[in-house]
């Protein structure tokens, strides 16, 4: 069974200048996300799984290596998790 990711709920997010602000009010920490981030961001609303992640990904983005984006949402989710930001549903 595949790991299922979701946001936490006490995140608050905003968008400014075109990339999205994450703020955690537990740390008073705010992480600045890039466009990709954010369009992870908008799915975790909902337990998914990196697999889910990855194909919402190859299909709004063109060009890119799925093996590329796997590593990289990984990482991502690792380092959102490590920070309180997603947690493992």
């Amino acid at each position: 069974m595949s790991t299922m990711y979701l946001k936490n709920e006490k995140i608050e997010a905003m968008e400014m200048d075109g990339q999205l602000l994450l703020l955690n009010p537990d740390c008073l920490s705010v992480t600045k996300v890039n466009e990709v981030g954010g369009f992870i961001w908008s799915y975790l609303n909902e337990s998914v799984t990196i697999d889910y992640l990855e194909q919402r990904i190859l299909q709004q983005y063109e060009g890119i290596e799925p093996i590329q984006v796997e590593q990289d949402v990984r990482r991502f989710l690792d380092h959102l998790i490590r920070i309180g930001l997603v947690r493992c549903a």
